[in-house]
Order: structure tokens, then sequence, then C-alpha cells
């Protein structure tokens, strides 16, 4: 009986029509109806008691605006969900992102919303065009006076639980402190301010290859195991992938990076960025490009091994020469410089304080990794406004392998001036601190993870250009913790964090 109360939009119409001559009221409402809670059911019943006929039409999946990975259940069960509702007469999937469409083909004389609604200073733009149009048809808007339940907060709840030392209860108590100091329409304004920013990033170009492979099992001849390649990726990394995650958000983005003669990459590099990156290649002679190859096995994702082609030593001296020189011209002209250091002889000393002479604001990470370990330590740049580091390159930086992580960033931040410092920790969040000294512990937001390779850069990517334009810690920490746990979604850099996404996540948490 249920599922003989779903039909299309036009078939719900012609079915009203029927009703409306025999003289029945016609009640509509709408929504998305994610997760069907007790609120829902009492508005939906309230709203019966205005008519003679319910009729509930569901935003389709495609128009969903609540956050990645919403909605959590598609538009078929969420519809069916509803129509097994007693108070509820026919139910109808649309397909546009407001009620508009259906309002004007279902032509009801009440169009419901909750008490929620009733009360607001302004109407939302979405509302605004539904009400226009229920006044065209001829309708009324009416509002219930239920208790008011949020499935996006339920379900918000939901994703915030433990994630490695990170708990649910942390992040609500962050998120809440979030919301009263500061609006959610100013959090999203100093996103959308990004736009106007110039800004430079400069970095090693990394060519990430995923090789994935299953077992074969055990060669007879030796005791090592055989594996099978079945397919094989490669992403734009490095500075590429920096370089693309500000371009998201920044309108004007130019890219410094170095290739190698050797094989030349050049065509698949600029195929790789966005539209509004202009890059400028340095090539080393007899040099490879730096690619690291990953052999990992599928579902769940898990890396086995890596291969990397590098040359690591510092860049010959005329090449180096010559960017120097242009970067002395240019680099007053950005509002931010942002500097993904990846420790494989691109940025020498002289260039790290050329950068922190003529940079505006000038944004570093200095990666520890395989090949540098202890050698590519941030304290080689002799001013830097904003640092950004994983909590082992910051004690690699001091030295401080067992203070308390506030401790050390305190020390850091001494010997750099007072430079504003965030220091990502994985599933423990981060730790954000500005030039006042007043750190925020910021929890983590992923509740799964795909892959965490990327998701320094993507931190370092969003939250560089809010440092300059004087964004508070503790939203630049939750701007960077949101970008991670977009990027830990991504395997690889397969592709960049988007603004969309950025400010879904952004309302879903603090909405």
């Amino acid at each position: 009986m249920a599922e003989r109360k779903i039909l299309p939009l036009d078939a719900a119409a012609a079915r009203l029509d029927l009703m409306r001559r025999g003289g029945r009221k016609i009640v509509h409402c709408h929504g998305c109806f994610d997760l069907l809670h007790i609120g829902h059911i009492k508005h939906l019943q309230a709203a019966r008691q205005m008519g003679d006929a319910l009729v509930v039409t569901v935003t389709s999946d495609r128009y969903v605006d609540k956050g990645p990975g919403r909605p959590v259940f598609g538009e078929r069960l969420r519809a069916e969900a509803l129509a097994a509702l007693d108070c509820v007469d026919l139910v109808a999937i649309t397909g546009s992102p407001t009620a508009v469409d259906a309002i004007r083909l279902l032509r009801p004389d009440y169009y419901v919303k909750g008490q929620e609604f009733e009360t607001l200073p302004r109407w939302p733009v979405r509302l605004a065009a539904e009400i226009d149009a229920v006044q065209e048809v001829g309708g009324q808007m009416r509002f219930t006076h239920e208790e008011v339940f949020s499935s996006t907060a339920l379900l918000r709840d939901h994703a915030i639980r433990p994630v490695a030392g990170s708990t649910g209860a942390a992040a609500r108590r962050f998120l809440d402190g979030l919301r009263a100091r500061h609006a959610l329409d100013d959090v999203l304004a100093g996103l959308a301010a990004l736009r106007d920013l110039r800004a430079l990033v400069i970095g090693e170009t990394i060519i990430d290859e995923y090789c994935y492979c299953e077992p074969l099992g055990t060669s007879p001849a030796q005791t090592i195991v055989t594996m099978k390649q079945v397919r094989h990726e490669r992403h734009a990394g490095g500075a590429l992938a920096c370089a693309n995650h500000v371009a998201g958000f920044c309108r004007v983005v130019d890219l410094v990076t170095v290739l190698g003669q050797e094989d030349m990459l050049e065509p698949f590099a600029r195929a790789h960025l966005r539209p509004n990156v202009t890059p400028r290649f340095v090539v080393r002679p007899d040099a490879p490009t730096i690619t690291k190859r990953r052999y990992v096995s599928d579902s769940p994702l898990t890396k086995l091994f890596e291969v990397a082609r590098l040359d690591d030593t510092p860049m010959p001296t005329a090449r180096e020469d010559g960017m120097l020189a242009e970067l002395h011209a240019a680099l007053p002209g950005y509002d931010v410089v942002i500097v993904a250091d990846y420790g494989h002889g691109f940025l020498s000393p002289r260039a790290a304080a050329l950068l922190g002479a003529r940079a505006r604001v000038l944004a570093v990470n200095t990666q520890a990794n395989a090949a540098n370990l202890g050698f590519n330590r941030i304290t080689k740049y002799p001013r830097i406004d904003y640092a950004c580091l994983n909590e082992p390159e910051l004690r690699l930086a001091t030295g401080d392998r067992g203070s308390p992580v506030a401790q050390v960033v305190a020390t850091l931040r001494a010997e750099l001036g007072g430079a504003a410092i965030a220091v990502t920790r994985s599933g423990l969040g981060s730790l954000t601190c500005g030039r006042d000294g007043r750190t925020w512990d910021v929890p983590a937001f992923a509740a799964t993870v795909v892959d965490p390779m990327g998701a320094g850069d993507a931190y370092l990517a969003l939250t560089a250009p809010c440092v300059a334009t004087g964004m508070a810690m503790d939203v630049v920490g939750f701007i960077g913790e949101v970008a991670g746990a977009l990027a830990v979604q991504i395997v690889g850099n397969r592709s960049a964090i988007e603004p969309d996404d950025v400010a879904r996540l952004v309302r879903t948490l603090l909405g």
C-alpha cells in the first residue's frame, strides 16, 4: 500500500486535481527527509490536520545540499519511508533544487513549513521563491508548531564519533564554542573573500603513481611474495596538488615548480592543473621529474612499499640564479606566497632567504620524508608568517621529542619571531597558535579515512590564504580540518578538494 502512494510528479498532480474537484483541501510539505525522525512525523501529522490530503515532495539526490556523504539514504528509500506514514497521502520526488516547480504543478491550498521558519527576520532565498510560487497558484503559507529536531544535527552528531584519539564529545565541545564565537555566515564570508587574493605556490612537482596489485602467492624457487599489477594511476602531486587546492579558492594562482629534463612531463603537468593556475617550470638538466611510485593492494587501500625516482642534490647554480632573479621582482605582487618544500634540493637557503625578505605573507611547510629526514627543517627560513607542520616535523625542527605539543609550538614560535603556527596531528586533529600566542585544539572531523596521503597539502593550501586575510586561528584550524576531512576521502591526489564541498561541510558542522 505504501509504494502505491509514490507517484511521478505529474501523476501526483493529476491525482490531486481529482481530489480538488471533490472539494478536498490539498496540503503540501517539502524537504530532504534524509533521517526521518519524530520531529518530521509530528510536523507531517500537524500539516495533515490542516486539510483533507497531504502530498509530500522529496528533494532528489542530485540536489541535496547538506554536505559530503549526504543524502545518507537515496531518494527512493526516503520516499518509501514517508509513504509508510498514515498521515501522508501521496509522495513525489522533485527534479529541481527547490519546491517551486512542484508547487506550481501541484497547486496546494496550503504549503506548510515548520515553526523554525516562521520567525526568521528574513526569508532564505529558496523559501522566498517558494512563497511567491504559493501565492501565484492561489494558496496560503502555513506553519506547524511542533517540537523541532534537525536531521542534519542528528547526522552530524553521529558522524562526529571517536576517530583515533579525537572523541566525538571533544568535537561537539569545540563546535559549540566556535558557534558562540563566530557566526556561520561570517565563516562562509571569510572563505568567499579568499577569491580576491593573488597567490603564489612554490615547491617541487611530484608525480604520484599508484600501482594496484593482487597477490599471486609465494614463488616456489624463492621465499618472496609475487604480486600481479592490475591497474595503474598517475596523479599530479607535490606543488601541483597544492596549487590545484589553492586555485579552487583564489582566483589568481601562479606556480613556480621544478621538472626533470630526462622525462619532461610538462604536458602532463599542464594538463592536470586547474585553468586558473599559471605555471613557471624550472627544468633541471640530467635529472628526472620526482616520481614516487606506491605499490598498493585494494579494498581496503593498503600501501605495500614505495619506490622514489629523484635527484635530491642542490639545484644547478645557473638555474637557481635565473629563478631567484624572477622571484625577486615578482614576490611583492602576491598577497600570499605558499611554500611546499619537500626537501628534494629545489629550495636552498638562498631561496629561503629571498622568500623571507620579499614575500608580503609567507606560509611554509617543510616536509619530513624518507629522503630528507632531519635535514629539511623549517628553521632554514629566516622569516615566516605562517608555519604549517605535522607533529613529527615540529619535533624535528626543535629537537624536542617529548614535551607537550603546545610547549614545543611556543619554542618554535620564539625561534621564528612569533609566526602563526598550525600543527596537524592526524586523527588527533590539529593545534593552531596565532601571533597572540593563544592556542586552539581543533578536533578531526573525518569519520573514515580512505587515504591520508595529501591531506597535509590540502590543509596548508586552504589555511595559508585564511591566515593571509587575518582569519581567527580557531577558524583557521576548523577550516583546515574540514579540508583534511575531505582530502582523506580522496585516493592520493586524484582530485583537488572542491569549494562547494568545503562550504557544505562547514554548514553541516556549524549549522
